[in-house]
């Protein structure tokens, strides 16, 4: 009951965080899941593994009512995601074995040391132009990009989009549409990465109740209480400093990163 508890509330923070200040679910749900699968008494060497998992599990839902919403208002570069599409598959199924392959605490060090990433990009951000017209970049450079993306959010459970925006907007799409297109890119890895963690755990799964590494059960709390909350996060952005918001979560961000080095 208590677990119970705790992933409704790891759903209703990501969510409200999601709609104030845009940021993944990723780099809450999968600190948070680590914290309460150890706190379950969940075998350590597969804790990080299957925060990862679920948190895949549970975007899957949450982009898909983003994607539906973004299609509404036609801001999906649909072209821009086919190039990318390919190599985000390839990527992701990379980074889900190579995740399965390393151990837990190995992961919980990459983990800490992309929040510190995040964090500092947040401090450091600065607004981005809404519209540029650049020419997209060669072939190979769109492909390099979704499979970094693919391999980094399948071996650590995130959405991609701290990654993915940024390189949208660098290869000159508007930023609404870096925004949409992300979402589209981030649901396409978390069902791969979803199905890959289910695959590679299969024959070796890590607790009782846990099918392949992911735990249904808190990823499907999460992703509903998460977009329950997101229409309070958006209503709230408004009425309050977005930029002193996102200062202070990047330095919670970095408390967090370090805390997961150090344990």
């Amino acid at each position: 009951m208590v677990a119970i508890v705790l992933f409704l509330i790891t759903g209703s923070v990501t969510g409200l965080l999601a709609g104030l200040l845009g940021v993944g679910g990723g780099v809450v749900v999968v600190p948070s899941l680590a914290y309460i699968f150890n706190y379950m008494g969940m075998p350590h060497n597969a804790i990080m593994h299957m925060a990862a998992s679920t948190s895949l599990a549970a975007m899957i839902f949450t982009t898909l009512m983003a994607v539906i919403a973004q299609q509404k208002r036609k801001m999906i570069n649909w072209a821009v995601f086919r190039t990318l599409a390919p190599a985000i598959v390839i990527g992701t199924i990379l980074g889900t074995s190579i995740a399965s392959l390393l151990p837990s605490h190995v992961l919980k060090i990459i983990f800490g040391l992309f929040m510190f990433f995040i964090a500092v990009r947040m401090l450091l951000q600065k607004k981005q132009s809404e519209e540029m017209t650049r020419p997209l970049p060669h072939l190979y450079i769109q492909y390099g990009a979704g499979f970094a993306v693919g391999a980094l959010s399948g071996m650590l459970g995130i959405g991609g989009g701290a990654l993915t925006i940024p390189i949208l907007l660098q290869f000159g799409l508007p930023a609404h549409q870096s925004a949409a297109t992300s979402s589209a890119c981030a649901l396409l890895l978390s069902v791969i990465g979803t199905l890959s963690f289910m695959i590679l755990g299969w024959y070796e799964p890590p607790a009782t109740g846990v099918a392949s590494y992911v735990n249904w059960t808190a990823a499907i709390l999460i992703a509903i209480t998460s977009m329950i909350f997101v229409p309070l996060g958006t209503r709230l952005a408004g009425r309050l400093s977005g930029h002193h918001l996102k200062q202070v979560f990047a330095v919670f961000l970095l408390l967090v990163g370090l805390d997961m080095l150090l344990r």
